[in-house]
């Protein structure tokens, strides 16, 4: 499969499913549900001059339909493992605040200088 993001073009909102939609959500910080992102089809012209701008290959598929490929500078796997990292961290600190916020107050006070040491 050819390393691109294919963008699905609905009446209001486009979007975008796994690796491209963890893509998305590290350029845009649009929120992720389920590995998909959904974003206003009014911000199609934002989202295509960044990735034009990291040189992503992409297509949008739907009634205007539209492709860009930047050929052998394509940064889709360069992007996509830094993207990947990223929701990674993320997950990891999220864990860590569902974790955080069964501790009372004295219990973290307690906790926060043991990680001090």
């Amino acid at each position: 499969m050819k390393p691109e993001i294919t963008i699905r073009e609905g009446n209001l909102f486009c979007y975008a499913f796994d690796e491209d939609a963890i893509i998305l959500n590290y350029l845009f910080d649009y929120k992720m549900k389920n590995v998909q992102i959904g974003f206003p089809k009014n911000s199609i012209n934002k989202i295509t001059s960044v990735l034009d701008n990291e040189k992503i290959d992409y297509k949008m598929i739907g009634e205007n339909a539209l492709e860009k490929t930047f050929a052998k500078e394509n940064q889709y796997e360069t992007i996509l493992k830094k993207a990947q990292e990223n929701n990674e961290t993320k997950s990891i600190k999220e864990e860590i605040n569902e974790i955080i916020n069964l501790y009372t107050k004295e219990e973290l006070e307690i906790l926060l200088n043991q990680l001090k040491k």
